[in-house]
């Protein structure tokens, strides 16, 4: 009888491993399909970052650039960490390190790559609203220096009515060189770009206005320039900063891939102890 019951133990003791080796098998398997499923989501995160790596490098360069100049972006429309953050930690971990017999590197590698991916979720939750935060900034000032830009063409139109002949312009000093720094302006190329035209014109002007302040034209003409300077000191220094934040997005996306590429592949090299039922 005795017998008896301890094959009964024994035959229950066996069936509760083999159920457990099987439970461990299944979730092993379960793990690596969950494994494969996030692979695919890295490569289709590599695949479409591709087109924003190039959308952060176009716009930081076309802001670098000392120039009036339009641009169309194309961002992608598919770079999302979305499907990927659906995937917790802790089970990331178990896919990649649990069954490490050796688990210090890949432990190390592991939050390596869980920081960059972070990296990668920032960018995703930031770059859109920099963009937009961009325009709203950069139309802002740019309507304002067109408003001080009008107030110039105005006193423009009315210094060129009020000129009668070579004679005359002789006489007036202010209005003899005003137009000289106009007529050297007008010939270089594309002079209306806003750089050439605060160097070339803007800058000439102010200048003038400086050397005589006592024309009466000067109280007329002077506020709408310094305007026209400041505006566009104000609109040089955001494109100069959005240009370095795009192009921080742009670099630091190139690493962050890069990295995780590279710490996926060192992970694989150590290989997984498979569960066994037997």
């Amino acid at each position: 009888m005795i017998f008896t019951a301890l094959i009964t133990i024994g035959i229950f003791i066996l069936g509760f491993w083999l159920n457990k080796k099987h439970d461990e098998r299944k979730e092993f398997d379960s793990l690596m399909e969950v494994k494969s499923y996030f692979l695919q989501l890295i490569e289709i995160l590599i695949k479409s970052s591709e087109t924003q790596i190039k959308a952060f490098k176009d716009i930081a360069g076309f802001l670098k650039e000392k120039k009036d100049n339009s641009f169309n972006i194309d961002f992608s429309s598919n770079f999302t960490t979305r499907y990927i953050d659906e995937i917790p930690n802790e089970k990331l971990f178990k896919i990649f390190i649990t069954y490490k017999p050796d688990k210090e590197k890949p432990i190390s590698l592991f939050k390596d790559l869980v920081v960059n991916l972070g990296f990668i979720r920032h960018v995703e939750s930031e770059w859109e609203d920099s963009y937009k935060d961009f325009n709203r900034r950069y139309w802002k000032w740019t309507e304002e220096y067109f408003q001080y830009d009008k107030q110039i063409t105005d006193f423009i139109d009315q210094v060129l009515h009020s000129f009668q002949d070579m004679e005359t312009l002789k006489k007036d000093e202010f209005l003899f060189q005003f137009l000289d720094i106009r007529t050297k302006w007008h010939k270089i190329p594309n002079y209306q770009d806003r750089h050439i035209r605060e160097e070339h014109f803007i800058n000439p002007i102010f200048q003038l206005c400086q050397r005589m302040p006592k024309d009466p034209r000067i109280l007329e003409l002077l506020s709408p320039i310094r305007g026209c300077i400041y505006t566009f000191s104000q609109i040089k220094r955001i494109k100069e900063d959005y240009s370095k934040l795009f192009g921080h997005y742009h670099q630091h996306l190139i690493n962050a891939l890069s990295t995780i590429q590279k710490n996926l592949a060192e992970i694989e090299k150590y290989e997984d102890t498979r569960p066994s039922i037997i």
